[in-house]
């Protein structure tokens, strides 16, 4: 898949939930990094590249990406303030605010190209969030497309990819 045509396609969600770990790690590698500030603001999320679906085909994964979108999935997205952030569930609202982190900007990913990095490494986080690391890096001026690292003692596990689509307030 071209970057140009999910820069400017209207179904860029659409057309990436049937991606594969690897073929999302193609894309995310040639997007450049969100500007300083740029991410500020709400965002829906939309989970895909889940870890243990590369083996699926293409249909059963959109399928199941698909099935992410609805209410069984509490997760709706994230809020980025300047340096800081929240994960958003249940409603779009933000009233309901759980898994906090930094928001770290120009960072290195490890295809050593600058990236904002999420880091759960908060107090207010319980212990088993905090090894939690998020990458975004930008598809257009209204979504972003962010994947979630897991750091263990031994290793880092890329668990999901989703992206953020900006959105405003009551709408």
């Amino acid at each position: 898949m071209l970057i140009q045509e999910l820069r400017n396609h209207k179904s860029t969600i659409d057309r990436l939930l049937g991606n594969s770990q690897p073929e999302l790690n193609g894309i995310f590698d040639k997007l450049s990094a969100p500007l300083k500030g740029e991410l500020d603001g709400c965002y829906r999320g939309s989970l895909m590249g889940i870890i243990g679906t590369n083996w699926l085909n293409r249909f059963t994964r959109i399928c199941i990406n698909r099935l992410l979108q609805t209410a069984i999935n509490p997760w709706v997205g994230k809020r980025f303030d300047d340096i800081n952030g929240a994960n958003y569930w249940f409603t779009q609202s933000g009233k309901i605010r759980w898994g906090y982190y930094l928001i770290e900007d120009n960072m290195q990913g490890q295809d050593g190209l600058p990236l904002t990095l999420l880091s759960y490494d908060v107090d207010k986080n319980i212990r088993t969030l905090r090894p939690i690391r998020g990458e975004v890096r930008k598809l257009n001026d209204r979504l972003f497309l962010a994947r979630m690292h897991y750091l263990t003692k031994n290793k880092t596990i890329q668990v999901l990819y989703f992206t953020l689509e900006k959105i405003e307030l009551g709408k």
